[in-house]
């Protein structure tokens, strides 16, 4: 197991690892982190999905406190345009608040009988 990791991209664009198990040597050997002959530029990346949507009321105190924090400008930011555009596109998007859910307004009613006993 190691407690550091050294990473060093050659001049043919290879990545070496190297994996030492305490702070204090300097013993390990590089390693390729590729199958041989591939490089950095052969990777192809994927969009990884998002799991759980936010529920509208954790959405809108993130936006509450963005906005006491930068001010109502908080968009014009560039650190912030992810939770800028989080916030777009889930403003778009109907969520079901938990709420509801919890209240059972998603199911239908029952009628009730008046002569049954239990």
């Amino acid at each position: 197991m190691s407690k550091r990791f050294l990473l060093r991209k050659g001049r043919n664009k290879v990545v070496t690892v190297r994996g030492e198990q305490s702070y204090k040597t300097d013993l390990g050997e590089y390693t390729s982190v590729f199958k041989k002959g591939q490089t950095v530029s052969s990777i192809i990346q994927s969009e990884v999905p998002h799991g759980v949507m936010p529920n509208q009321a954790k959405l809108n105190d993130v936006k509450v406190l963005i906005e006491k924090h930068w001010g109502k400008e908080w968009h014009a930011l560039e650190n912030l345009q992810y939770y800028s555009e989080v916030l777009k596109k889930y403003d778009e998007s109907p969520l079901v608040d938990s709420a509801e859910v919890e209240a059972g307004n998603l199911c239908e009613p029952v009628e009730e009988i008046p002569d049954l006993v239990v």
